[in-house]
C-alpha cells in the first residue's frame, strides 16, 4: 500500500478520499494528531484545524496509524545542549538543523522542545520504536452548544487563547466501530540515536522553493 504521513491538519488526505474513494483500500494513513483515545480532552492543534476532515479519517475505515501528541509524541524532547553536542557540526544538514533549532528556542538555555513530526516517520522506519495497540476508532465529538466558532474555516478566524476557545473536542468510544492502530509509547533514545547516525552519512541540504 501507499503510506501517507500527516503531520498537520488532514484536509488534503480527506479531500483525496472524497474525490477518489477507491484509494481508501490502497493506502495507510499515518497521522500525528489528537490525544490518546482514553483521554477526556481531544482538543489538539492538528485535530481541531479541520474537524470535518478529522472525523472523515476516523470514520471512513481507511487503514490508520494514529500517533497521539499528548503523552506520546511529546516525549521526543530535544534541548539546545543536545543539538549543540549531538547535531551541530555533523555535516551540512546537522548545521542547518542546529541553526533552525536555535532560531526556534531563541537564547534560552536548558529548555526542551518536542520534535513532534519525527514520531510518524519513526514508526515507518522501525515500528518497534513506537509501540501501538489495535483499538476501535474513537468518535470525535464537539461540545454541542459551542460549535459555531469551531466550524468556521480555520484560516478565516483569528487564533484564540486556549482559555477563550468556545468549543471543546472529546472522544467517545464505541466497540462497534472499526479498528485502527494507535501509539501509546515511544523509545525516544532509539529514535534520536537513529537521527544522529543518519547525520553521519548525510550529504547536503537541498532547499525546495515554494
Amino acid at each position: 500500500p501507499l503510506y501517507v504521513v500527516g503531520i498537520a491538519a488532514i484536509t488534503n488526505v480527506a479531500s483525496a478520499i472524497l474525490l477518489k474513494p477507491e484509494i481508501l483500500r490502497k493506502m495507510v494513513v499515518v497521522w500525528l494528531a489528537g490525544h490518546p483515545h482514553n483521554s477526556y480532552d481531544a482538543d489538539e492543534f492538528n485535530l481541531r484545524q479541520d474537524i470535518y476532515a478529522s472525523r472523515l479519517i476516523l470514520d471512513c475505515g481507511v487503514p490508520l496509524v494514529r500517533i497521539p501528541c499528548f503523552n506520546v509524541a511529546e516525549h521526543l524532547l530535544l534541548t539546545i545542549e543536545d543539538v549543540e553536542n549531538r547535531i551541530k557540526g555533523r555535516g551540512e544538514i546537522g548545521d542547518y538543523l542546529y541553526k533552525e533549532y536555535r532560531a526556534y528556542v531563541g537564547e534560552k538555555k536548558s529548555i526542551s522542545r518536542p520534535i513532534w513530526d519525527m514520531a510518524p516517520i519513526a514508526w515507518l522506519v522501525n515500528p518497534t520504536w513506537v509501540e501501538t495497540a489495535i483499538i476501535h476508532s474513537p468518535l470525535l465529538t464537539v461540545s454541542p452548544l459551542q460549535t459555531e466558532g469551531y466550524f468556521t474555516p480555520f484560516l478565516a478566524r483569528k487564533p484564540e487563547p486556549r482559555k477563550n476557545r468556545k468549543a471543546h473536542c472529546t472522544w467517545n468510544n464505541d466497540p462497534r466501530r472499526h479498528f485502527i492502530r494507535e501509539a501509546y509509547r515511544l523509545n525516544r533514545d532509539a529514535i534520536f540515536r537513529d537521527l544522529y547516525n543518519r547525520l553521519d552519512t548525510s550529504t547536503k541540504v537541498v532547499k525546495v522553493e515554494s
